[in-house]
């Protein structure tokens, strides 16, 4: 039946449902490599992408096409394969709508992530792209399904990295004159759209989202996690005294001039003491981070403000020597880095007394 697949066209220009396969095969067991998952998973996951699509051959599911996947299980299961490689070809349609079940099983996490992705990547890449009302391909529904898998495993896949993942797999349509780089950035942000959509409807603030995804955080439950921790402190002393801080220094940072410092350039004692407060509060913060205690990562941070207040104070940061300004302005870029591992504060309203 998977051999057959190689006459049922999936979309003129990206090849029949057999190549699908074979890219979602593909795509599915490097997300298992990239995941660490052991030998007898990623074989189980390799095997049901195999199978995922073979009752589309079917003449059960030509003459009723909603049996697609559940027909497929039921093959599956009755030619003896294993029952978590049965349950994901039918699984790895979920969610096929708003309120849909979402797969149970790692396998048919996997492989419905990696079959969504390679839809995104292939209308992506020859400009089928949604607009207004027109989706043809559902291609929001499959976006915001890899956004619902990536909330409910909790995997620390950046959506950046997957869409790239997903368009360096289209090899022959990836050469010549298409840009993956440029339609890998497109897609994020299309993805990213329907990160903020799912966070919407869980009643996360859109100002919360927007001051984390600016900072450039893109893994879903990173996001979301920040982005709750801020709706659950707003207006508390600590996020106001972040927000002052940083936002003076990432008005002036300058990213691109980078974070290595030269001590003999420092005219004031204070440039030393902020120096000396943002290395000694980075290893803090790690620890902190990576046990997922972000309330303590804010505390952190917010004990910066009085040595920032004071550099503010007593030194002039855009100086007429370019090697003193540059030096305090990478001085900024490091202080500004350590409050992006929560949020881009700037973009936060001013919180009314």
């Amino acid at each position: 039946k998977v051999d057959k697949l190689k006459t049922v066209v999936w979309q003129a220009e990206l090849g029949s449902m057999y190549d699908k396969t074979v890219r979602v095969q593909a795509l599915a067991v490097r997300l298992t490599e990239l995941l660490s998952l052991p030998p007898a998973t990623k074989a189980a996951v390799e095997r049901a992408a195999l199978l995922a699509k073979a009752d589309l051959t079917t003449a059960m599911v030509i003459e009723f096409t909603d049996l697609q996947g559940v027909i497929g299980s039921e093959y599956a299961r009755v030619d003896g394969e294993e029952a978590v490689v049965a349950k994901a070809v039918v699984e790895h349609y979920q969610p096929s709508f708003a309120g849909d079940s979402l797969p149970s099983e790692i396998v048919s996490q996997v492989i419905a992530v990696a079959d969504k992705l390679d839809t995104l990547a292939g209308c992506f890449l020859i400009g089928l792209i949604p607009t207004g009302s027109a989706d043809p391909y559902a291609l929001r529904r499959q976006a915001a399904g890899v956004v619902q898998i990536l909330a409910q495993t909790e995997w620390s896949f950046a959506i950046l990295d997957l869409a790239k993942l997903a368009i360096d797999n289209y090899a022959a349509l990836v050469s010549g004159e298409r840009n993956p780089g440029a339609v890998a950035v497109e897609l994020h942000t299309f993805i990213l759209a329907r990160l903020r959509r799912q966070l919407d409807d869980t009643g996360v603030s859109a100002g919360a989202v927007e001051a984390v995804l600016r900072a450039g955080h893109d893994v879903v439950v990173e996001v979301g996690a920040r982005a709750r921790l801020l709706d659950a402190m707003n207006g508390k002393k600590e996020v106001e005294n972040v927000r002052l801080a940083f936002t003076r220094c990432r008005n002036l940072a300058q990213p691109e001039l980078g974070t290595q410092i030269d001590e003999g350039l420092f005219e004031h004692e204070v440039e030393g003491k902020l120096l000396v407060a943002v290395k000694e509060a980075r290893p803090a913060i790690d620890r902190e981070l990576a046990v997922g205690r972000l309330e303590a990562v804010m505390t952190l941070i917010a004990s910066l403000r009085p040595v920032i207040d004071e550099f503010f104070e007593v030194v002039m940061v855009m100086a007429e020597d370019d090697k003193v300004k540059n030096n305090r302005l990478r001085l900024l870029n490091l202080c500004v880095a350590l409050s992006d591992e929560i949020a881009d504060f700037s973009s936060l309203p001013q919180v009314k007394s």
